[in-house]
Order: C-alpha cells, then sequence, then structure tokens
C-alpha cells in the first residue's frame, strides 16, 4: 500500500471508529483533489463508498439518495479494477439493503459464494447479511434458515449470536403483542 493510501486508510479507520462520516469524506475527498491517482486504488474507493453509504444513514431526503448513489458509482468503480472486490460488491448490496430493496440479495449471495470460495468453504458473516436482508424484506422464515447458518458457519464470532438472539426477540415479541 502506498504512503498515501495509508494516509487515506488512517482516516477511513478514524472516521469509522468514530462514526465521523461525514468528517472522513470530507478529509478523503481533499486528499483525492490533490492526488487524483488514489481513485485508481481499489481499496480508497471502497473505503470511500463505505463512508458515503453510512453518511447516507444520517441523511434524509435527496442528501440520502445522493450519498448512496456516490457509493454506489465508487463500489462500481472499485469493481472495474477488481471484479471480484468482496468490499465493493457487499458495498452494493448494503446500499439497496438500506433502501428495502430485493436487488441486495444479489449482491449478499454473490459476497457470499465469493467469500465462500476465497476461504475454503466458510461463508462466514456473509450467510448472515443474507438473513438480515430477509428479515428487512419480511421474509422470516428465510431470514432464520440463513441466521441459523451463518451462526453454524461461524461459531467462534460473537456477531452471528446477537443476530439471531435479536431476530427471535423482535419474532416473539410481535408474537406476544398479537395474542
Amino acid at each position: 500500500m502506498s504512503i498515501k493510501a495509508k494516509k487515506i486508510y488512517t482516516i477511513f479507520k478514524e472516521a469509522n471508529l468514530n462514526f465521523r462520516y461525514g468528517w472522513g469524506v470530507e478529509k478523503i475527498e481533499k486528499e483525492v483533489k490533490t492526488n487524483p491517482e488514489l481513485l485508481e486504488n481499489e481499496r480508497v474507493l471502497t473505503w470511500l463508498g463505505f463512508l458515503y453509504d453510512h453518511l447516507a444513514l444520517r441523511k434524509k431526503g435527496k442528501q440520502k439518495k445522493a450519498c448512496e448513489d456516490k457509493a454506489i458509482r465508487l463500489y462500481r468503480k472499485a469493481l472495474k479494477i477488481n471484479p471480484d472486490s468482496i468490499n465493493a460488491i457487499w458495498g452494493i448490496g448494503r446500499v439497496w439493503w438500506h433502501r428495502n430493496n430485493k436487488k441486495a440479495l444479489i449482491y449478499a449471495f454473490k459476497t457470499y459464494r465469493l467469500h465462500k470460495k476465497l476461504r475454503k468453504g466458510k461463508g462466514s458473516s456473509f450467510a448472515q447479511n443474507i438473513g438480515v436482508i430477509y428479515e428487512t424484506l419480511g421474509n422470516e422464515r428465510r431470514a432464520e434458515y440463513w441466521l441459523k447458518r451463518g451462526l453454524g458457519e461461524e461459531k467462534n464470532n460473537w456477531g452471528p449470536y446477537f443476530n439471531i438472539i435479536r431476530f427471535y426477540r423482535k419474532i416473539y415479541t410481535n408474537f406476544l403483542v398479537v395474542c
């Protein structure tokens, strides 16, 4: 990684860890203006895309859509450099997921399969992503299947446990309210 890309990563990491997405976008955009070659770096593109798509969650209306669209453009540019960029593929899926659009599943399944291929059979948290998308779309049966599958594939990580507990709590809380 070049020195300039390392600087971008430092900004990205600080912005992400401190939930300062707008600050990170501003700093990275400033760096990119003075060093346009950074926009040919897959990692820089995905880091910036990530910050834009997380910034979108704090916006509404046209501003939200503009941030999401910018994130998708950055992720697509990263995919032109590396068609197997898991971060770029899932980034696009994440934007569609936040838009409550079933297109998210296309990208989630693609990242799941690609990750399994690269990790020799382990789908990791990408199975969880599929489950969470199904949950968002209202398909509880498929959500439960994929959340359990993710739990089985990643037993030494607390994230899948949290997701399945949260899912069941939501389902049974809703069930008790209806009864």
